[in-house]
This record gives structure tokens, sequence and C-alpha cells, in this order.
């Protein structure tokens, strides 16, 4: 989970491809600064940007 983590309402997001097995099949999956599939959490009344960068 990426929860507040972000500087001056800014949050850069990385997205990468990788490899995964799964039952003895391996899989293309994305993930984002590390994860798959990350939960961003805001409070109300935050502002954000948010950048994402494809690798």
């Amino acid at each position: 989970m990426i929860k507040k983590q972000y500087q001056n309402g800014k949050i850069r997001f990385v997205c990468t491809g990788y490899y995964y097995s799964f039952r003895q099949q391996t899989q293309k999956a994305m993930a984002v600064n590390g994860q798959v599939m990350p939960t961003v959490t805001f409070t109300e009344g935050d502002t954000a940007e948010i950048y994402v960068h494809n690798q």
C-alpha cells in the first residue's frame, strides 16, 4: 500500500514489466513502484499530482 508516501502533493509511479511463475506457467505482469496493484489512499481535501513513468 502506498499511504501518504508523497511529497508536496506529488506522487511518482514507475511502471515496469516483469515475469512471474504461476502454476508452472510464466506470466507477464506490470509492477508499479515494485508492487503489483498498489493502493493509494488520500484524506478528503488532499490535492495530489500523479506522474507515471513507463520503463
